[in-house]
């Protein structure tokens, strides 16, 4: 009487459970496929487009700030009456712009890494490892010819394990192995199955989280901008007259540097 009456509850939470393996599945690929090659594409894309003409920006702007920054060091020797110390100032100078100087130099590695992309693998070699091993025991758990009685969603699985090794998706690999890992549901209490369904709706509100942080990165925010043309040649355009502005920045600073340090050097030699 109990196992008539729990039967359909069973029935139940193993077809809930089906449904939300489904959900957490497609949600992985999502974000596999968003982190792993539309994000990695665009930001390559970007900086192969646009890298340079950032990378000098950043140098105008630095080498801009710096010799503001130097002009100022020489007015206070002036203002003061003292000599001016340039050893004593370009110490300061390094120190005030070294996160400055490193991030200069982690725009370059950017850029280099984006040239490279399409010749570099997708994974780190234990990575592959991992995707090679997962792919063997997966293939051997959901391979028709071996499982010639296999359910329809033991079928669709094992067309999902083959595109996500064609495309080095990991994650949805080692998902495909979670789920199989948890065991046939026929032989799971009605509790078990509450609780593998509360698991798995956590897993599910995770991805969803890490889906939305996804689309809000950067450049995936200007996906469609990088696709128009038109756009993209605004961009460059802006990119080259702000360029030319700060440049004229730059040269009014060296001339003004050139003069504080050019009229303490007369006044030293009289």
């Amino acid at each position: 009487m109990y196992e008539l009456m729990s039967s359909p509850e069973l029935a139940l939470a193993r077809l809930r459970l089906d449904v939300v393996r489904e959900l957490l599945l497609d949600a992985v690929q999502e974000n596999d496929a968003l982190a792993n090659h539309r994000l990695p594409n665009l930001e390559a894309f970007y900086w192969t487009q646009f890298g340079p003409l950032e990378i000098a920006l950043y140098e105008a702007e630095l080498k801009r700030d710096e010799t503001a920054y130097r002009i100022r060091l020489i007015r206070q020797y002036l203002n003061r009456g003292l000599p001016i110390d340039l050893p004593a100032i370009q110490v300061r100078v390094t120190q005030q712009f070294e996160e400055r100087v490193h991030s200069l130099s982690v725009m370059r590695g950017q850029l280099t890494t984006a040239r490279e992309y399409l010749s570099l693998p997708m994974l780190s070699a234990p990575q592959t490892d991992e995707l090679n091993a997962l792919y063997k025991q997966l293939i051997k758990a959901l391979h028709p010819d071996l499982h010639p009685h296999q359910s329809a969603a033991d079928a669709k699985l094992f067309l999902i394990v083959l595109d996500a090794y064609a495309n080095g998706l990991l994650a949805v690999l080692q998902t495909i192995a979670a789920i199989l890992d948890d065991g046939d549901d026929e032989a799971l209490s009605l509790p078990e199955l509450h609780q593998q369904l509360a698991k798995l709706l956590t897993d599910l509100a995770r991805e969803r989280r890490r889906n939305v942080q996804l689309h809000q990165k950067w450049p995936l925010t200007i996906e469609k901008e990088l696709q128009n043309e038109t756009w993209r040649a605004h961009h460059q355009a802006t990119l080259q007259l702000t360029l030319n502005q700060l440049k004229q920045q730059v040269a009014a600073n060296i001339v003004l540097y050139g003069q504080l340090v050019g009229d303490l050097g007369d006044e030293t030699n009289e």
